[in-house]
């Protein structure tokens, strides 16, 4: 951001195997919903070839902007040949510099409530100079002069301007003036509560090489917490779309369908760079919004192991047994509005890893599923296996899906300064469709 403008440049990429020709669309969307600038970009781009589009625009408030970057086929009928690329941008409130060198540089300057409305003059001159309002009664701007508006050598004086009007100010002969523009978007307050949202994010991150294991887990709320039912949320991972989900009645989504193949690029990189075994996510799940609600976006991270790390030796054995459950290898089935009941049994491989009471859970679990854990005997020893029994269950309008899922122990809770291993095993659970 240089003199009020913002600017964005990007790269595009014809990876259809063909040449291509595109208009390249830089939406910008403010904070509130509306469209600040839209700029338009025609390319016809080689297979394999790539463009630069950039676009640059000046905001009307602080705030958050979102930029969008697409391409369609043709503005007449446009057809969408990729998905958008959503980025945001932070507008603070900004500072207008105006210089004394022998007169005031500039000697009027135009500033907008919300946006640039804190002032600054700096004393260039090398002997005092002074700031002096030409209204004296203005309670708020006269009397910040009068207390700090002498200037030393180097020196320099800041006011924010809070309401709208012209304010003049003067020394001698120099003249200056400062325009202040209402906040444009003061009107909206209260739309902007009622259509505000926001996304909650949980991203659960896994050792396998083909990402399979990774989940993410989300809400979409409203601006008092509610939840927003059948909305989109467009994921993204270190700025390549992946797919998209949508929100259950809980306003609960995830996802786990990772196309790895579109991060292949960015793997190779890393590992030419010395980054061997793993490669950092960073993950966006952008709710799109609708009529009634404003678009909100947020992110958080995970590790790609392109190998299986190192693991340290397992400290207790699992296994299951009984239980109306279908397990087939490592899956754990369980249809949409029914249950699946496992009865797991832990036994430490050494005395020094016994515990009197071990506390278990269930980890990770996907949209409108809940894990009952009962405990037939807390205690685990190399002689005596704790036993527990789970009973999954899936609500009827939980999504169809196959997810890793994690037993895991409360280390907060057991007082063996010996015992490490959190994560006590893992299987994957698929939900199926219900057969009524």
């Amino acid at each position: 951001m240089g003199d009020g403008n913002m600017f964005i440049i990007t790269n595009a990429k014809n990876s259809s195997g063909e040449p291509v020709s595109a208009v390249f669309v830089v939406q910008v969307t403010d904070r509130h919903g509306f469209t600040e600038s839209i700029s338009l970009q025609n390319a016809t781009l080689a297979a394999g070839a790539e463009v630069n589009v950039g676009a640059a625009w000046m905001p009307q408030s602080a705030g958050v902007s979102l930029v969008d970057v697409f391409a369609v086929d043709s503005i007449n009928s446009p057809h969408t040949l990729s998905a958008k690329s959503g980025q945001l941008f932070d507008v603070t409130e900004g500072t207008t510099v105006i210089a004394i060198k022998g007169r005031y540089e500039p000697a009027g300057v135009t500033v907008v409530i919300g946006y640039n409305n804190t002032v600054t003059w700096v004393n260039e001159d090398s002997r005092p100079r002074y700031v002096r309002a030409d209204n004296i009664n203005d309670s708020g701007f006269a009397d910040a002069v009068r207390h700090r508006g002498k200037l030393e050598p180097g020196g320099s004086f800041s006011y924010t301007f809070r309401e709208p009007g012209v304010f003049g100010f003067h020394e001698d002969t120099m003249r200056g003036t400062v325009t202040v523009l209402p906040d444009p978007y003061e009107g909206y307050e209260s739309m902007e509560d009622e259509r505000d949202t926001s996304v909650e994010l949980e991203m659960y991150g896994d050792v396998d090489p083909d990402l399979s294991g990774h989940f993410l887990k989300g809400h979409v709320l409203d601006s008092v917490g509610r939840p927003i039912a059948h909305g989109n949320v467009d994921i993204a991972v270190n700025g390549v779309y992946m797919g998209n989900a949508t929100t259950n009645i809980d306003g609960c989504f995830e996802f786990n369908r990772w196309q790895p193949r579109l991060l292949s690029g960015q793997k190779e990189a890393a590992i030419k760079e010395g980054y061997k075994f793993s490669l950092d996510l960073q993950v966006i799940a952008r709710y799109t919004g609708d009529g009634s609600h404003f678009w909100s976006q947020s992110s958080a991270s995970s590790q790609w192991y392109f190998r299986y790390p190192p693991m340290p030796p397992a400290q207790y054995e699992m296994s299951v047994s009984g239980g109306n459950y279908t397990r087939i290898g490592d899956t754990v089935s369980v249809v949409q509005g029914g249950e699946s009941d496992m009865i797991v049994q832990v036994r430490s491989y050494l005395p020094q890893y016994d515990l009197d009471k071990m506390s278990f859970s269930i980890s990770r679990l996907p949209c409108a599923v809940s894990a009952d854990v009962s405990k037939g005997s807390s205690e685990v020893t190399t002689e005596k296996a704790g036993q527990f029994e789970i009973t999954l269950s899936a609500q009827d309008y939980t999504t169809p899906g196959k997810y890793v899922i994690y037993i895991e122990q409360d280390l907060s809770k057991n007082r063996n300064p010996y015992v490490t291993q959190r994560q006590l095993d893992r299987f994957w659970l698929e939900i199926l469709p219900s057969q009524k």
